[in-house]
This record gives structure tokens, C-alpha cells and sequence, in this order.
């Protein structure tokens, strides 16, 4: 083997090879990762049902410190109003204060464009945001990541193997943060930037499945609605698939799916660094000249 100089075709194989499973071993693409299989976890995840999609995105992007509503009656109260029920006390406490959760609520949502109903009822919802906040924090504290995100849409969707192994996931990802005042406010969802971006262990999945879902336009709440209108029409033509208008507050992580990415993009160019070459080719016959050196004296 000589010395220095350019890799043989040999060993440009071996490059490849080890180059692409340092790409390949960056993102988790099986069925673990919440971003490809994703359900709705009721310690770490807030489904968003009122209002409806569209004026979900309009608020989100014009209204500053969005809060929660429940939705749903606590199961005690739930439970009070059917054993009135029952005793035929149609006029009880209980009864209506269980009619006051089931309509109340969205009446208010559509009056007050600063709140989003949850489909949880107050305990729960308050439980989970706490969570998510503390998680959120955490993880930025530890790391300098952001995990916090709304996901805006769903893709249904299963591969050709395995047909009935239905999954979940995100297709587009809208960071968020939640915010306190003090101890005795509200968390408040906050947004410092509107910037959807799509679900990349999604994308990088589908192109291992030779499909390309269609380019994402305008980040903007017209462009969000668009872009899951033409995949549901794209998807048609896949047996069993289709997209929802779900909207789901909860936690993600996706920073290596840019490095993937960056690696995929720039593969030839990577492949021809003396660098990259010499520590894919290390433990081989092959040495550069380019990182010869002079080992360190012990008396030194």
C-alpha cells in the first residue's frame, strides 16, 4: 500500500461504507421513535380539539400567550351526575356542573381567542402541562435543545412489510415553550418565532421507502393547511394511508436528523476529505502523509 496520495478504489469502498454507517447510525428510524410511531400519551401529551384546525394556526400565529381549557368533566363529577341521573335529580349541583364543562367550555374557546380546548379534563391537564414544562426546561438546561413542539397533522401510515403495523406521525412540528409568571398563574404557550418545520425522521423514512412526500412552501398557517391537503391527496394512491388534522402538544427530539441530512447532501464532497478518509481508513494499511507525525518523547 503506499504512502499518502489518493484512495484507491478499494478503499474509496471502505470509506463509503464507514462514512454511511456514521450517517446511518445517527437517527433511530424504527418503530421507538416517537417521531415515526407516535401515540398519544396521557402523561406526555395534550390533543388539542377545539377550535378546529384552521383557527387553531390562526391563533397560534396571531395571538401572543395562548392558554388551556379542559374539555372533559373530571370522572368524580362524571360519575355524581350519572347516579343523579339514576335517582331522576335532573336539577342536582353535580348535573350541572357537568353540563357546564361539556358546553361552557367551547362557547368560551369561541369567544376567547386566547385559549385552546384540550381533551383532558383540569386535573390531567394541569398535570401534563406541569410536565412538559419541567421536561422542556430540563432538557434546554442540560443540553441547549429545544424538545417542545405542537405537532400539526398526522400521517397514518404503515410499511409494505408489515401492513397492519399501523403508525402515527407528526408532519409538521411547530415549536412552542410554556411559560409561568409565578407560582399561581397559568403555564401559557408562547411562540418566539413561527417556524413549522417538517417531521425529518418522517421525511429521511419515506425516502428509504423510495417516496417523496410533497415540498413544504410557505411556513405559514395557509401554507400548513396546503401542504397536509397535498399529502393526503398524495397518499391516496398508498393503500390504507391517510392524514389527519390532529393538533398535539407534547415533546420530540430531532437534532441528529440535520446531521443525517448534512451527511446525505454533501456525501461526495465528505468522501473526498483526507480526513474523513484517513479516520474511516484507520487500523488499515493505508497511511497519509497529510497526518504523519512525530510521537511525543516519554522524557519530554
Amino acid at each position: 500500500m503506499t504512502v499518502g496520495g489518493s484512495v484507491n478504489k478499494a478503499e474509496r469502498e471502505v470509506v463509503t461504507r464507514v462514512v454511511s454507517g456514521w450517517r446511518d447510525n445517527l437517527v433511530n428510524l424504527s418503530g421507538t421513535n416517537r417521531l415515526l410511531n407516535f401515540n398519544v400519551s396521557k402523561s406526555s401529551a395534550i390533543p388539542i380539539k377545539q377550535p378546529d384546525f384552521d383557527e387553531v394556526l390562526h391563533r397560534l400565529s396571531t395571538v401572543s400567550g395562548i392558554e388551556f381549557i379542559a374539555l372533559r368533566a373530571l370522572e368524580e363529577e362524571k360519575n355524581a351526575a350519572e347516579e343523579d341521573s339514576n335517582n331522576e335529580v335532573t336539577s342536582s349541583s353535580a348535573t350541572e356542573e357537568l353540563l357546564f364543562d361539556n358546553i361552557i367550555p367551547e362557547e368560551i374557546i369561541r369567544a376567547e381567542r386566547r385559549l385552546l380546548g384540550a381533551d383532558l379534563d383540569r386535573r390531567r391537564l394541569s398535570t401534563v402541562l406541569s410536565h412538559l414544562a419541567k421536561k422542556s426546561r430540563q432538557t434546554y438546561l442540560d443540553t441547549g435543545l429545544q424538545v417542545l413542539y405542537l405537532a400539526l397533522g398526522q400521517l397514518k401510515w404503515n410499511e409494505p412489510e408489515d401492513p397492519k403495523g399501523r403508525k402515527s406521525s407528526p408532519l409538521i412540528l411547530l415549536p412552542v415553550d410554556l411559560h409561568q409568571s409565578n407560582r399561581k398563574s397559568p403555564l401559557v404557550l408562547t411562540i418566539d418565532e413561527f417556524e413549522p418545520v417538517l417531521n425529518p425522521a418522517l421525511i429521511l423514512k419515506m425516502k428509504m421507502m423510495d417516496i417523496y412526500l410533497p415540498e413544504f412552501g410557505e411556513g405559514t398557517p395557509a401554507g400548513i393547511a396546503k401542504y397536509l391537503t397535498d399529502v393526503k391527496e398524495f397518499v391516496q394512491s398508498q393503500p390504507g394511508w391517510s392524514v389527519t388534522t390532529d393538533v398535539v402538544l407534547s415533546y420530540f427530539t430531532f437534532h441528529k436528523e440535520a446531521m443525517y441530512q448534512d451527511l446525505e447532501d454533501n456525501m461526495s464532497e465528505i468522501l473526498e476529505s483526507k480526513l474523513v478518509q484517513a479516520l474511516a481508513l484507520s487500523g488499515t494499511d493505508h497511511v497519509s502523509e497529510d497526518f504523519l507525525f512525530e510521537p511525543i518523547s516519554e522524557e519530554n
